[in-house]
């Protein structure tokens, strides 16, 4: 099962470009993640306030639904630096 780690920096699935929202961990509970936006989103003005959202479950992994809107943003608790390694294909 994969979950929050604070420090940590997540991105939401959808999209890799400039517009993609992008959160760090400040704090944690079992059940609520504190944030903070680490970049200017689409989604929200004040990246400098932290925010707290309920952790919701995909599966067995943790995942943040940060509305309630079809196209609200989705971040699931897989970290930045274990999506970004780059991959030699020979």
């Amino acid at each position: 099962m994969k979950k929050f780690e604070v420090g940590k920096i997540y991105r939401e699935r959808k999209y890799y470009s400039d517009v993609d929202v992008e959160i760090k961990v400040v704090r944690r509970t079992d059940k609520t993640i504190t944030f903070v936006y680490t970049k200017a989103n689409w989604w929200k003005d004040d990246i400098t306030k932290e925010y707290r959202k309920k952790i919701s479950y995909y599966g067995r992994d943790e995942v943040l639904y940060l509305g309630d809107n079809w196209a609200a943003p989705s971040i699931d608790s897989e970290p930045v630096e274990e999506i970004t390694e780059a991959v030699e294909v020979s």
